[in-house]
């Protein structure tokens, strides 16, 4: 699992260029359009947040669609993570994996809570087994989800270079703005054509960036993923971790 978190999100990325995006009821539809050198100087302004604060606490979620031979198979990923305030150790822990294929589904559960690990997924039989092991938040197991959090500023920052860069085909790419930067309230989509046509949507709260999206559809084919900002995340209840077996 070691780097999955930014590895995942930027693959999706990656993805988007390669596929065809069909969407609908877009929000940025009316909105003002602007330059890349708007955006670049809003996010090199005093007091911006671009991503700064993520590692505290954030949630990712991830799914892929495709078709195979007229076979259908569905992948979903959300993980949400909690890091105390040194950012080394992992408070809570979400972790939910499911594949559908043909109708047919299996999932894969994880959390971490009050010092348990909880694991939730199918032995060689198919039947679904529950484990409970202690956990301080900073076992090898999961490390890499924290070394995960180091690589988000890469990631940020890969974005900023993009902006900034005077390789773009500008031509090919629309950079579309809803809100006023002048009140920290501010969203802005990215629509990339130089290679199919890829769209990226990064929203501001309070000069603090509180989510990115990006999205694409094309021939049966479609991938999705989301890293959002958070302070809680979705978590089983105590009563339903109750026959977890230690």
């Amino acid at each position: 699992m070691k780097k999955f978190l930014t590895k995942s999100f930027v693959l999706v990325l990656a993805l988007c260029s390669l596929f065809c995006l069909v969407g609908c009821g877009d929000p940025y539809a009316n909105a003002e359009t602007v330059q890349a050198e708007d955006i670049s100087a809003y996010l090199d302004q005093e007091g911006v947040d671009f991503g700064e604060e993520l590692a505290s606490g954030f949630e990712m979620k991830m799914s892929a669609t495709t078709k195979y031979e007229g076979v259908s198979m569905k992948i979903t990923a959300t993980v949400g993570i909690l890091f105390n305030a040194e950012q080394t150790k992992i408070e809570q822990m979400s972790a939910v994996l499911k594949v559908s294929v043909a109708g047919y589904s299996e999932s894969i559960k994880a959390y971490a809570k009050d010092g348990w690990l909880y694991g939730q997924a199918p032995d060689y039989d198919g039947k679904m087994v529950k484990t409970k092991i202690g956990f301080d938040g900073s076992s090898a197991d999961v490390e890499g989800l924290v070394d995960a959090v180091e690589e988000i500023d890469s990631m940020l920052q890969k974005i900023r270079e993009y902006l900034t860069s005077t390789e773009l085909e500008l031509q090919d790419v629309v950079f579309k703005k809803l809100g006023d930067e002048t009140t920290g309230e501010v969203s802005y989509q990215i629509t990339d054509r130089t290679e199919g046509k890829s769209v990226l949507e990064f929203n501001f709260e309070e000069n603090k960036l509180t989510k990115m999206s990006a999205r694409t559809e094309s021939e049966g084919n479609s991938v999705r993923a989301s890293f959002e900002r958070v302070t809680e995340i979705d978590m089983p209840s105590d009563r339903a971790l109750e026959n977890w077996v230690a």
